[in-house]
């Protein structure tokens, strides 16, 4: 179900757009309507694909997951069909977010729209022909076309060449402009004639310049007020639902930890066992390609055959061979298989070594070099039955340790590993979010099992028991009455109970059916005459079903049910009205995603600083102030002459012992040197230009003097 919150503030961002409606044509104001349906459909369409995009991003983690784990075709081909769903659905939800802003920008500028003055009464007369034709003109709205025509093409142009937000701007100042002399020369030829028809016309362009020019800027100021609302509802919901989802996971993966604990804490002798070496599998997860389940799960097989302290490293032998070997999590399970039955069975078959040869680990090799003996006599020694499976496993893991020790660190840094130990560190921390929440919320899960196991629910369970024998006397009453008038109209027979308004229009229906029935019956049955019989019967039937359903709204148990809705409903509008803080909480969000830009600057206040207070004279040693300071905590609210920030620099301090934070690069001068600047400087600089200049053209002179500047400027930064 869309978030009602989303589609409100959706509809707010257009509210003031909206109330312009009735001052534009009611041609325009059709278009806006149609736009703002557009708006709704487009706004509802975007939250359904936020809620989507949150679920496949998910689906595409856990297929992610489960490729490297199996890292068969099937898992492969569905993590990318996952990639792919996510790609489409991410240029849907782009589309439609630049749709909205599209649709919500025609619409400002069509509630821009402001309607021309096209019927004029004529004022005065020149007295000439000109005068006579030029109201005429005027009267009859040509003026007012030729302003239209001319800001059209004008705004066409500048919108292609700048960009809507831009062209529009200005198409908007010339459009004024030019209806503005329009007008101006309309009224001057009524007034004075030709003459007054240009004064009039240089006075409309001014005019018309002016108040086209603040509905530009108020046009470019509204679309860079609404982007900005915009980024701030979709920042702010954006985290919330990250974090929202985020505990949601956390909850989960700490709850299937919190088990995993409980089952280690049983082969490891106690909690404080388990905590240690769970802890070390987690450090383990976040820098091998190993996830936390995959080592749990691991271990869980390898404590049949190997001790506690042993596993890890064990594991950690198999992530160097997965990264020389480009091994998958299947892959893996399958060797830790092998050495568990290797090890519990204390036998090396040729069934187990094929678990690490089929997979590119050269077994004979390095059975060959823990037992001394060629490769060609392994498999016969295998055979017979004379190498034990401990002997088999260790040598396995020495081969491995010598053939690919270390690689795992290298695959950790590879970006395939960097991105599953970044998967397994964000599973830590919403682990972490999810124990806090967990650990929390047990308490009240226990508190409210209690409740319902308590006193209290075992009247809850009579009370619920009494509402499900109320609600099903009433639906026994309702199906009870849909047969009774279905018999009735069927067989004649009237109900004995209920119906006395209907008992009538009953008696008509069977009639009506039971000729109807007759004819039917009768008739081919593809004739036209029985064909309507049958259509007869349905419409009786179904008039008899109304008819029982009106009934049943009558009945007495229903309108008990009723007078109880509409008691609760008067009830909670009661108590909800008594306080505001009860309802007013999505409202008040809402507004906060229509304040813009200047209401954001209106609330900004820098932060708290630590401003050192001289409570003594300051004297000085050595060229460096010395006195007593006394640190002073002062608010954000310091402004004007008592604020300590200077962003764009001070001319002149004004009084002694004033403070100012300092920023990098910045220069303080001596009252002496700001003096000796502002006369602009005192002393001589020698400045040796060598060599000799001959003047040929006015532009060496501009040259000479451009080097001169240089090199005095340069001399002034070296003695300061």
């Amino acid at each position: 179900m869309p978030d009602v919150s989303i589609a409100l503030s959706a509809k707010d961002k257009v509210s003031s757009i909206l109330k312009k409606v009735g001052q534009i044509s009611g041609e325009t104001a059709d278009e806006i309507d149609k736009l703002q349906d557009s708006l709704d459909t487009l706004s509802s369409a975007k939250v359904d694909l936020k809620t989507n995009l949150d679920k496949v991003r998910q689906q595409v983690s856990e297929a992610r997951k489960e490729f490297r784990k199996l890292g068969d075709s099937v898992s492969e081909q569905n993590y990318k069909d996952k990639l792919s769903e996510l790609e489409k659905l991410e240029q849907q939800y782009y589309a439609v977010s630049k749709s909205i802003r599209m649709v919500e920008n025609e619409e400002t500028s069509l509630a821009g729209t402001r309607s021309k003055l096209s019927n004029r009464e004529a004022g005065g007369s020149s007295g000439s022909m000109l005068g006579t034709v030029g109201s005429a003109l005027a009267t009859a709205g040509f003026g007012d076309m030729l302003s239209n025509s001319l800001s059209g093409a004008a705004g066409a142009f500048f919108s292609s060449y700048y960009g809507t937000t831009d062209g529009a701007a200005i198409e908007s100042f010339l459009g004024s402009a030019i209806s503005g002399a329009t007008m101006g020369a309309s009224a001057g030829m009524m007034v004075a004639g030709p003459t007054g028809a240009a004064i009039g016309a240089a006075a409309g362009t001014l005019i018309g310049a002016v108040s086209g020019g603040i509905e530009a800027a108020t046009q470019k100021f509204t679309e860079k007020d609404e982007a900005f609302k915009a980024y701030v509802q979709e920042a702010t919901e954006g985290v919330l639902e990250e974090q929202a989802a985020a505990l949601t996971s956390g909850s989960e993966i700490a709850g299937s930890r919190e088990q995993t604990k409980m089952a280690f804490a049983k082969a490891l002798g106690g909690d404080e066992a388990a905590d240690a070496y769970l802890e070390q599998v987690r450090e383990m997860a976040t820098r091998t390609n190993y996830t936390y389940d995959e080592i749990t799960a691991y271990t869980k097989q390898l404590l049949n055959s190997y001790a506690p302290d042993e596993i890890l490293s064990v594991l950690g032998d198999l992530s160097d061979a997965t990264a020389g070997l480009n091994l998958n999590g299947s892959d893996v399970s399958l060797w830790v298989s092998g050495l568990n039955r290797m090890r519990i069975t204390d036998k090396a078959t040729l069934e187990y070594l094929n678990y690490f040869s089929e997979r590119g680990l050269n077994v004979y090799e390095a059975l060959s070099q823990a037992l001394g003996v060629q490769e060609s006599a392994v498999q016969d020694l295998i055979s017979d039955g004379k190498v034990s499976g401990t002997q088999a496993a260790d040598a396995i893991l020495d081969y491995i340790g010598e053939q690919y020790g270390g690689l795992s660190d290298r695959l950790a840094s590879s970006y395939e590993g960097l991105m599953g130990n970044i998967e397994d560190a964000n599973a830590d921390l919403q682990a972490a979010m999810g124990e806090g929440y967990n650990e929390a919320r047990k308490a009240g899960l226990q508190e409210q099992l209690d409740w319902m196991n308590g006193e209290m629910g075992a009247s809850m369970q009579q009370a619920y028991e009494q509402i499900g024998a109320f609600q099903a006397s009433l639906e026994n009453t309702r199906e009870q009455m849909v047969r009774d008038a279905m018999d009735a109209v069927m067989t004649g027979v009237m109900p004995e109970d209920g119906f006395e308004a209907q008992l009538a229009r009953l008696q008509e229906m069977a009639e009506e059916y039971a000729s109807a029935a007759s004819i039917a019956a009768a008739q081919p049955a593809d004739s036209t005459a029985a064909q309507q019989a049958q259509a007869d019967m349905g419409r009786l039937l179904a008039e008899a079903q109304v008819m029982a359903q009106n009934e049943y709204n009558a009945s007495e148990g229903a309108q008990i049910l009723l007078e109880s809705q509409l008691t609760l409903a008067q009830q909670v509008a009661a108590d909800t009205s008594a306080d505001a803080t009860y309802y007013n909480a999505g409202l008040r969000l809402g507004q906060q995603y229509t304040k813009g830009i200047s209401a954001a600057i209106a609330s900004y206040r820098p932060q708290t600083i630590t401003i050192p207070v001289v409570t003594g004279s300051i004297g000085t040693s050595a060229g460096v102030a010395t006195g007593t300071f006394v640190g002073k905590t002062t608010g954000s609210h310091l402004t004007g002459a008592t604020s300590p920030y200077r962003a764009i620099g001070e001319n002149r301090v004004p009084r002694d012992n004033t403070l100012y934070l300092l920023h990098e690069g910045e220069r303080v001068l001596t009252a002496r040197e700001a003096r000796a600047q502002d006369q602009g400087g005192t002393g001589g600089v020698n400045i040796y230009m060598g060599g000799n200049y001959t003047v040929r053209q006015d532009s060496d002179i501009g040259a000479i003097a451009e080097a001169v500047a240089a090199r005095i400027l340069a001399a002034r930064r070296t003695l300061r």
